[in-house]
Formats: structure tokens, sequence, C-alpha cells
């Protein structure tokens, strides 16, 4: 058995790292949609700001407000 690599053993090891370092940076773009999406709900709960729930609250009021009021025009 010779020292040196063949051409499938090295494409197999360049393969195998490849899909490691896909799987990594999955798992790290999963992680942080998951921090965004945490901070994103924390603004809309009521003890973190409850303005923000609000604010959603009144911009969803004034649209069907203002649908109501173009169908009675």
């Amino acid at each position: 058995m010779s020292d040196q690599l063949s051409g499938v053993e090295i494409a197999a090891k360049v393969i195998a790292y490849a899909l490691l370092a896909m799987i990594g940076f999955s798992i790290a773009v999963l992680f942080a949609f998951y921090i965004v999406l945490r901070l994103s709900w924390r603004m809309f709960s009521w003890p973190f700001g409850g303005f923000g729930r609000f604010a959603v609250g009144v911009a969803v009021g004034s649209t069907h407000g203002i649908k109501k009021l173009m169908k009675s025009v």
C-alpha cells in the first residue's frame, strides 16, 4: 500500500468535508434565524413591548375601518 492517496480517496475526503461544512453552515443559519425570530416575537409580547402589539392592533383596526368606509361610499 502506497503512502499517497488515490484520486478516489481525495475526492471522497473533499466531498465529506464539503458535506460537513454545508451541515455546519445550515445549523448556523437556522440558529441565526431562530435568534431573529425570538427577538422579533419578544417585541410583540406584552411584558416586553405591549406598544408593538398595540401599534399592530391600531394598524389592523384602521385598515378595517377604512375598508368599511370605502364600502359605504
